[in-house]
């Protein structure tokens, strides 16, 4: 698969003569507007596992008082 690219790249570089000599770069406009909803979606996913966490923490403090309440 890599000589099949390389080959066709040699190609293209044939046909359009020195004008296409170089390094292509590959630019996807979108990839900023992407690059933002990810870093948005990690900053909620930490928001979400704090609070998850602080939640737990109060669960588990009422739980231990419920269970040993009787014995105190």
């Amino acid at each position: 698969m890599p000589e099949d690219v390389a080959f066709l790249d040699l190609e293209i570089q044939e046909e359009a003569g020195s004008a296409a000599v170089g390094l292509v770069v590959f630019q996807q406009p979108e990839m900023e507007l992407y690059q933002g909803l990810v870093e948005a979606a990690r900053n909620r996913l930490a928001d979400l596992e704090l609070e998850s966490g602080i939640e737990k923490s109060t669960v588990d403090a009422m739980r231990s008082r419920c269970v040993f309440a009787p014995y105190v």
